[in-house]
């Protein structure tokens, strides 16, 4: 991982994958030293629904 990008990461939090529909999926969590954890998925929701 490049350097830089280490100064910004608090933790990196990966789960054990899952097979919906024979598509295997993985949950990554970065919580990142300035703001904490950034949920992308509840911004897609918000976006989706303006």
């Amino acid at each position: 991982m490049f350097p830089i990008v280490r100064e910004f990461i608090e933790k990196v939090y990966i789960f054990h994958p899952e097979v919906a529909d024979g598509k295997r999926t993985q949950k990554i969590v970065i919580v990142w030293n300035c703001i904490g954890e950034f949920n992308t998925r509840t911004l897609d929701a918000e976006n989706e629904q303006a």
